[in-house]
């Protein structure tokens, strides 16, 4: 359970530099985390449906009806990005549905959305905060060491620790079970309900 700081000196251990006590620091590896941390962290927990990061979530209706379905919802707070969305009235049912700008659409008016949020470093899953210094490291590297043979090294160790975490966040779900029934509603035109 490690905090932003914690991963940031990881990071920068790994390159070799001197670690920080906050982002203000007055020194020049604060200062490249100022500008590289959030977006990083952003882009790396958007970039993968980690498990550890999704949650349910409710979404405002907007008063606005978008042109190709009947509902619109407003983007839920922290989300990076929408995997699902759920028909709350007819027992978890999914739909069609789209995002457009940072609205959600879809012809259903009761919905939940299963999304990638932005959380706490805390609740980060061990495989995933690893992967995601890496992703850091990799980030600051030629910033902070003009070395593109440690930025060569580092690019391989994330690619390690990617591969790890994903594949121990992907043993961690049920695998989706089909029934004959429904190939057989598929196959034939129907749909399965």
């Amino acid at each position: 359970m490690s905090s932003a700081i914690d991963i940031c000196n990881q990071a920068l251990l790994l390159l070799g530099a001197s670690p920080i006590v906050s982002f203000e620091d007055d020194t020049a590896e604060a200062d490249a985390l100022q500008v590289h941390y959030a977006p990083t962290k952003k882009a790396f927990l958007r970039g993968y449906a980690w498990n550890c990061a999704i949650q349910t979530v409710t979404v405002a209706l907007l008063a606005d009806k978008p042109l190709r379905y009947d509902y619109a919802f407003a983007w839920p707070d922290d989300a990076l990005r929408i995997i699902d969305v759920i028909d709350a009235s007819h027992n978890g049912q999914r739909m069609e549905w789209e995002v457009e700008g940072r609205t959600i659409h879809t012809d259903f008016k009761d919905v939940y959305v299963r999304a990638v949020m932005n959380i706490p470093e805390p609740q980060l899953d061990a495989h995933v905060e690893d992967a995601f210094m890496y992703a850091l490291a990799r980030k600051l590297s030629y910033t902070l060491t003009s070395d593109t043979a440690r930025e060569t090294n580092i690019d391989t160790l994330y690619e390690k620790a990617l591969m790890e975490a994903r594949t121990t966040d992907a043993q961690e779900a049920s695998h989706k079970v089909f029934r004959i029934k429904q190939l057989d509603a598929v196959r034939h035109g129907g749909r399965y309900i």
